[in-house]
């Protein structure tokens, strides 16, 4: 039987990775992500914080998100529980958030079998 994604209101978890369309590495690492077929873009929200994101609300809800979660660089990705209200994994890196992307798939990936 296939993954069946919940929709992001009734996940526990939250896995937002934090770019910058003027980082260099982050493209890099973009591409290589969406080359992947394990739904990435529908299970990881990606935030640009670039001066130029897509729109002034994604703008200010990337702001917004990366204060609360104290975000100094990119690209950085966070695992948030909303279940206990805690962050439970923080990588940095280009490099290795790639070598991590399977495993923080498979742990929250929302799975009904």
């Amino acid at each position: 039987m296939g993954r069946i994604i919940l929709p992001p209101k009734l996940r526990s978890h939250s896995v937002y990775l934090f770019v910058s369309d003027d980082c260099k590495p982050c493209m890099d690492m973009m591409k290589h992500l969406y080359k992947m077929r394990d739904g990435i873009v529908r299970v990881i929200e990606v935030l640009d914080l670039s001066l130029w994101a897509t729109s002034p609300e994604a703008a200010k809800r990337a702001t917004k998100l990366a204060y609360e979660h104290n975000i100094r660089r990119v690209p950085t990705l966070v695992v948030v529980n909303h279940v206990l209200g805690i962050e439970e994994e923080r990588i940095q890196g280009d490099k290795r958030i790639v070598q991590n992307i399977h495993r923080i798939l498979k742990k929250y990936w929302e799975k009904i079998e």
